[in-house]
């Protein structure tokens, strides 16, 4: 992880090969240059910065469970649960007292042990369209310089037979929504700095 947010200048999605899985293969690295857009001064969120260097999580793991696909057969994963516990037990996650922002979408509770002892559900955010795109975008702009911020996704990434947008991959929501991959992409390049460090990872 330490050799992940060394990772400056760039927007970097690490997507595994997993030539096992049934998903859909994207490409294993794709770089971005920074956003230049224009920044508000007058926003709310330009109180975020600071002296001190942030450090953001933004945890995105689906299980889908009891959900079918369109053409039949279920969706359901348990691999993103044991993902995200998993990933917590890497990072040393406290429930309580942590200078780390973590931001933990799930369609699932679960409860966690962080590495003091400390037993208690995780703090979750229903993972659905509208609720990504306002709290990423969000977190993006309020970045500062030396920031650093990691998004994690384990669920079903699909790709469209019909390319009709201007990327086809995308990442399954419940309730049929879907967030392409260009529409995630624009949504990291929203960070105004290009020394903040942005990584993705697509497991």
């Amino acid at each position: 992880m330490a050799a992940v947010l060394a990772e400056v200048n760039r927007v970097h999605l690490d997507i595994p090969d997993r030539h096992h899985s049934g998903r859909p293969h994207l490409a294993n690295t794709a770089k971005y240059p920074p956003p230049t857009g224009f920044w508000h001064q007058g926003d709310l969120r330009s109180s975020r910065l600071q002296k001190e260097h942030r450090t953001v999580f933004v945890i995105i793991c689906l299980c889908y469970e009891g959900l079918e696909w369109p053409e039949g057969g279920l969706m359901e994963m348990v691999g993103p649960k044991h993902d995200l516990l998993l990933f917590l037990s890497h990072l040393k996650y406290r429930h309580r007292n942590d200078n780390r922002e973590f931001l933990i979408y799930t369609d699932f509770d679960a409860d966690f042990t962080d590495h003091t002892g400390f037993t208690a559900p995780i703090r979750r955010i229903p993972a659905t369209r509208n609720t990504l795109a306002t709290h990423i975008q969000a977190t993006m702009q309020s970045l500062g310089r030396e920031d650093k911020c990691v998004l994690y996704y384990s669920g079903h990434i699909e790709v469209d037979s019909l390319k009709t947008h201007d990327g086809s991959a995308h990442i399954l929501l419940g309730e049929n929504e879907r967030i392409y991959d260009h529409e995630l992409r624009g949504w990291l390049q929203q960070s105004r700095f290009s020394t903040t460090s942005i990584i993705a990872i697509f497991d």
